[in-house]
């Protein structure tokens, strides 16, 4: 069994900019600090917010321990959306990412390299809960995922061997004028 790794969401409203060294909090990567949003919320009273062009942060990140499973769970609102593609959440190492196309305004998952599985078709301003289980235990890495509880098509990457989960990271990595919502 995998250690369980604590990371905290915006409800606690702390957040560290760029190159902090934070433990159980997220830490901002673009130099500019995190936006914390208490207008639009999925549950609660906080979320964060990216937008790039504002200056508000692009992504943020959470280092753990080495481990060879991450599962967690994230939900996602887009106020608009962005015209090029953009990874909502990418873990290093293993390189799995969970991203938004604008050619279908679908979420898709996929690992570096290998296919691409589609998701469903998202809506501007509407939650989206995402559930995910990334696996590096065996040759094939797996990343399982389900969208507002609907189980999605597993992503695999039979190439190379048994590897840890590295940073997760979420946000928003393009330069598009976009501004997203994640609790």
């Amino acid at each position: 069994m995998s250690n369980p790794i604590f990371c905290c969401g915006a409800e606690c409203g702390q957040t560290y900019g760029y190159g902090a060294a934070t433990t159980g909090h997220w830490t901002g990567q673009t130099g500019a600090d995190l936006s914390i949003s208490t207008a639009t919320v999925r549950s609660g009273s906080r979320s964060f917010r990216f937008n790039a062009e504002a200056g508000l942060g692009t992504d943020i990140q959470k280092a753990h321990a080495a481990s060879s499973i991450l599962v967690g769970r994230f939900a996602i609102r887009f106020a608009s959306f962005p015209a090029v593609l953009l990874e909502v959440i990418n873990v290093d190492t293993i390189n799995a990412t969970i991203q938004f196309n604008p050619s279908g305004s679908t979420l898709e998952a996929l690992f570096d390299g290998a296919t691409t599985q589609v998701g469903p078709v998202l809506s501007l301003n509407t939650w989206y809960v995402v559930d995910l289980r990334i696996s590096g235990t065996t040759a094939t890495k797996t990343l399982d995922w389900a969208v507002n509880s609907v189980a999605q098509t597993q992503a695999t990457n039979p190439v190379g061997s048994t590897s840890y989960v590295g940073t997760f990271y979420m946000g928003a990595w393009a330069a598009a004028t976009i501004t997203t919502d994640v609790f």
